[in-house]
């Protein structure tokens, strides 16, 4: 049965239509309710019609306007590519290099940078629409990454070579693009990973220790540095620094200073080697943060210590 609604303030008529009749109504999406909106100027006169009228109307019965054609099916081809994960480990030898492309207010403030270096020498050898830099930490730009490297992965999407194939001989070649003792940036150990390795990489980042060389001044000459020497498994607790405060949430982590020596230079300066857990934050903890990181250098020694130059000896795998 037919049921014409008339909406408010509105020249359209909405007609209504259930039918005992499951096949009049059948489509594609099975049996459905259905409604058919017919644009009027005038609706007044229609309000009293009968079905018939609104068939003539319509130029057809309102089973048939009601139902729906089934929709065109249409076929598409969607290319989809995996991407590549090339594993390696870097040494960053220059004190003027940014861990990745370092950019604040349009303005680039190292001129190269770690994952730059390592980019360039990969499209030497083959291209890629894209690619995406990761690493296990990061250290500062004047701070050395030394040793056996830390470890990253390149993750890049299309490359125009069948590198899925190669093997030590050709990642060999890679990595010889930056000659080693020539180039700010060496590389070592490149192969092929599936996706597995990020979570990998994730983990390691979590969990490395590392070993540091720093070059301290101290405020007073020959300080006791006794007091210090080979210390061991020493608890550190470190607020948030103040350096990385704006980007970084102000909490308390705890640290160790797994050894540590303290090798006399001058009377006011000493090599400091630290051995320590995973995520310390070593300038912070030769000169106190302001008393954020404790106890530190400067609290041991009882005397203000600065950190002038900093060194990454090794990352050990976990």
């Amino acid at each position: 049965m037919a049921k014409i609604i008339k909406p408010p303030n509105s020249g359209t008529v909405t007609v209504t239509f259930d039918t005992p009749n499951d096949d009049e109504t059948t489509c594609l999406f099975g049996p459905v309710r259905k409604k058919l909106r017919i644009e009027m100027r005038q609706i007044q006169h229609l309000l009293e019609r009968s079905d018939e009228e609104l068939e003539k109307l319509l130029n057809r019965t309102i089973s048939a306007a009601l139902l729906r054609p089934p929709p065109v099916l249409e076929k598409s081809i969607v290319e989809e590519y995996s991407n590549y994960y090339i594993y390696g480990r870097y040494r960053k030898l220059s004190r003027e290099l940014a861990n990745s492309n370092w950019v604040i207010g349009g303005c680039k403030k190292t001129e190269s940078s770690v994952e730059e270096e390592i980019i360039k020498c990969f499209r030497v050898h083959f291209d890629f629409e894209k690619s995406q830099f990761h690493c296990a930490g990061r250290e500062d730009v004047d701070v050395r990454m030394l040793g056996s490297g830390r470890p990253f992965v390149v993750e890049i999407l299309k490359p125009n070579k069948d590198i899925q194939s190669w093997g030590p001989d050709e990642w060999k070649i890679v990595q010889e693009t930056l000659p080693i003792g020539q180039s700010p940036v060496e590389i070592s150990e490149l192969q092929l990973k599936d996706e597995h390795i990020m979570k990998e990489l994730h983990i390691s980042a979590e969990s490395h220790q590392k070993i540091y060389s720093a070059l301290v001044r101290t405020e007073i000459p020959n300080p006791n540095l006794e007091s210090i020497h080979l210390k061991k498994n020493m608890a550190v607790a470190q607020k948030t620094p103040m350096r990385v405060l704006h980007r970084r949430p102000n909490l308390i982590r705890q640290k160790e200073a797994i050894l540590m020596e303290a090798i006399p230079l001058k009377p006011h300066f000493f090599e400091l080697k630290v051995h320590t857990s995973a995520g310390m934050y070593v300038k912070e903890f030769v000169h106190g943060d302001l008393g954020r990181t404790k106890p530190s250098i400067t609290s041991l020694l009882e005397c203000e210590c600065d950190i002038l130059q900093l060194d990454v000896l090794d990352v050990i795998d976990p």
